[in-house]
């Protein structure tokens, strides 16, 4: 009998790291059979996609209250997938909002529920680990102390098998003509800025990018400046900011590590790409536009860590300056990048530390740990051998 498991994945990042678990998965199992909710990468590597969540993504809470309607519909399609073409398992990827749903669905036709990269419940409204209790049987942690607390909170099917992005990365094939190539046009040094891969990130956050790339470049004259855009509309948005400012970005499209590869600092929205940043070891300022109400008032009643970036809570002290809420942070943003651009030392400082970050945190291998654990343990083909955390 074929292995069928069932994604539901919302974001890109999350295709990413179902795509390279369903390959780790047919490695040791040639039959497996995938289904659900994904993206382009789950669809390249053989997923059977029901609903391009991942290209259609709903953010916020005006989002959430458009898509009402579509989304009790996609969730009936799903309750009817789980009645009439039974999966052996479920597997959510990050994407909170809508996965609980999906997990309340599986628990209702007693489908085991897996969370892979669970969302961060320990950093923000750590009420929801009920949730977890509740409707998931296996977590799957990828950091390293998620497990510990998970279990302490009385979650005891939780394993730390590591970060899937560092898994994509050791895979990655980089453009090193281009690499070559910004590096040899940047004597004076690069900047790269990442606005992020939602288009409500790019929109909320794109003009303090250019705003902070102008200050940087009055002051460091020559200095070379790239944006890494996810996708075309990002580009297009970027370079719209920066023409109304009365600038001109070199602006590339898929093309991010090769940009970060090649960068000596970097200017990012909050999110997932920071572990990328770690891998390549580039001083970043981290950034997020958020209205004062929330800052002041949300943040503090559902954030429980002092910091908001993964490689802050991994070094478990601040290598990344974070610079969130409604303010025009162009101008100390620029300054320590500037910082960066002009002091070797102070650069090299920060380098140092991602070195020893990513030497103890960046191993490759957690899709392969994770399909063990899936067949092994959940499916129970066999005993998995548990992954030192």
């Amino acid at each position: 009998m074929p292995v069928r498991l069932f994604f539901s994945v919302g974001e890109p990042s999350g295709d990413i790291h179902a795509a390279n678990l369903i390959k780790a998965v047919r490695t040791s199992e040639p039959s497996l059979v995938p289904l659900g909710l994904g993206g382009p990468r789950m669809a390249e590597a053989g997923c059977e996609i029901m609903y391009p969540l991942v290209n259609n993504p709903i953010m916020g809470m005006q989002g959430v209250l458009r898509a009402i309607p579509f989304l009790r519909g996609l969730l009936k399609k799903i309750a009817k997938t789980f009645e009439t073409d039974r999966p052996d398992a479920v597997v959510l990827v990050d994407y909170p909002g809508f996965n609980w749903h999906v997990a309340r669905l599986a628990k209702k036709h007693g489908i085991p529920v897996i969370y892979y990269v669970p969302p961060q419940i320990w950093a923000w409204a750590s009420f929801r680990v009920a949730r977890m209790k509740k409707y998931v049987d296996h977590i799957l942690c990828s950091l390293p102390f998620e497990e510990a607390w998970y279990r302490s909170k009385g979650v005891d099917h939780s394993v730390y098998v590591g970060h899937p992005f560092f898994d994509d990365l050791a895979l990655a094939e980089l453009d090193h003509s281009l690499i070559q190539s910004l590096k040899a046009s940047a004597p004076v040094g690069r900047v790269a800025l990442l606005p992020g891969s939602r288009p409500s990130e790019v929109d909320r956050n794109g003009r303090l990018l250019v705003r902070t790339a102008k200050k940087i470049q009055d002051r460091v004259p020559g200095v070379s400046i790239s944006v890494a855009a996810f996708d075309e509309r990002a580009a297009q948005k970027m370079a719209k900011i920066a023409h109304d400012n009365g600038m001109s970005l070199d602006i590339h499209t898929g093309k991010t590590r090769e940009i970060l590869a090649s960068a000596d600092a970097a200017v990012s929205v909050s999110g997932s790409v920071s572990l990328e940043l770690l891998y390549y070891e580039v001083p970043t300022t981290i950034i997020y536009t958020i209205h004062n109400f929330y800052r002041r008032v949300i943040m503090p009643m559902v954030l429980h860590t002092p910091y908001i970036t993964l490689v802050n809570l991994l070094a478990g002290q601040k290598v990344f300056p974070e610079f969130l809420g409604p303010n025009d942070f162009s101008g100390p943003i620029a300054d320590q990048i500037v910082e960066w651009l002009t002091k070797p030392a102070a650069r090299g400082a920060v380098r140092q530390k991602l070195k020893t970050l990513r030497t103890e945190y960046a191993d490759a291998g957690a899709s392969t740990f994770a399909a063990n654990y899936i067949l092994h343990d959940v499916l129970g083909q066999n005993a998995a051998t548990r992954k030192a955390a």
